[in-house]
């Protein structure tokens, strides 16, 4: 189901589900080799936070963030 806009749709209603319910943050964690993922991620305003160094077999964890507020919001 990859290309077909099922994580965009997804991920846009988690973060208008967290807007609605005045969240402060997103938080999540993704290997550094999933570039699809992570391109998702910052598409949507996600953030890298930090790094876990060898959190996974053969990669690192990069943890993201998206914040919520006016100035977070566009």
């Amino acid at each position: 189901y990859r290309n077909k806009g099922y994580a965009s749709l997804l991920l846009n209603y988690i973060i208008s589900e967290c807007i609605k319910n005045n969240y402060i943050n997103i938080t999540l964690e993704v290997s550094e080799k999933n570039i699809s993922a992570i391109n998702l991620y910052k598409k949507n305003n996600f953030l890298v936070a930090s790094r876990r160094t060898n959190y996974y077999k053969d990669a690192d964890a990069l943890l993201m963030i998206r914040e919520f507020g006016e100035q977070n919001e566009k």
